[in-house]
């Protein structure tokens, strides 16, 4: 018997192994799945940096826009007082 299967199919085979076509299928499926798996977990990455780094951006800017606006106040007001003044000065030449 076994010498009939070693001719029939080969030594050291049974005949019921899966087809090196096929099998080089299933190993190229898992491949391409592990591969697909890493691309998912490297955009997921790059999409969670890429927000945090908008969302500090934003920050950056709220915080520059605050503070640049508490400079200008002080000025506007002080751009008030001194148009204010120069209109009572105006009506007192008059």
């Amino acid at each position: 018997v076994d010498d009939a299967e070693d001719a029939k199919y080969g030594k050291g085979k049974r005949g019921d192994e899966l087809p090196a076509e096929l099998r080089r299928r299933e190993s190229r499926l898992i491949k391409i799945r592990a591969a697909k798996a890493a691309l998912e977990v490297e955009a997921r990455e790059s999409a969670e940096r890429k927000a945090k780094e908008v969302e500090e951006r934003l920050a950056k800017r709220a915080e520059e826009e605050t503070r640049t606006a508490e400079k200008k106040e002080p000025s506007r007001e002080a751009d008030k007082k001194e148009t204010k003044q120069k209109k009572t000065s105006r009506k007192e030449e008059k």
